[in-house]
């Protein structure tokens, strides 16, 4: 039977279907009761139906060791500013980018102010204040693994 969750802020139907088992939100979206949620983020209080897994039997016994692999990853993608106050998986997930005030690699309102690497993790000071600085948040639920390379380009350069 269904289960019914509700949003909390950051939330999207991916991110819960990840969390909830699944390899992304296509089975998610395929539910008529999310059929109102397709089109726009996630507010806090949303009600997401998430359908039950499909589990299956393995014909092995249960007296030996046995080695099962994962097929594929698991891997959830989103766009966050970063914030002081929240933990990376509680910042909220933005729905438009926009382009940095400042150089690539400055930021911040003191001269000469550099971000910090492009791995960084953490709250970065310099960058919160540009309204319009973005990280990539990536997801992998199979970790460990290979570390996954993430490239973000623009599609049409302005």
């Amino acid at each position: 039977m269904p289960t019914v969750v509700t949003a909390q802020d950051g939330d999207t139907l991916c991110t819960l279907g990840i969390n909830n088992g699944f390899p992304n939100c296509l089975a998610l979206r395929a539910l008529p009761e999310n059929a109102s949620l397709l089109n726009r983020p996630l507010a806090a209080g949303d009600q997401v139906t998430i359908p039950d897994l499909d589990i299956s039997d393995s014909p092995v016994g249960t007296d030996q060791l046995h080695k099962f692999q994962i097929r594929g990853r698991q891997v959830g993608i989103r766009f966050v500013h970063g914030s002081r106050n929240l933990p990376f998986d509680q910042d909220l997930t933005l729905a438009n980018l926009n382009i940095s005030n400042f150089t690539t690699n400055r930021a911040g309102v003191t001269e000469g102010a550099t971000l910090a690497s492009a791995s960084h993790a953490t709250f970065d000071q310099n960058a919160d204040v540009d309204s319009d600085t973005f990280k990539v948040e990536v997801i992998d639920t199979r970790a460990p693994g290979p570390p996954l390379e993430v490239l973000v380009g623009a599609l049409r350069r302005t």
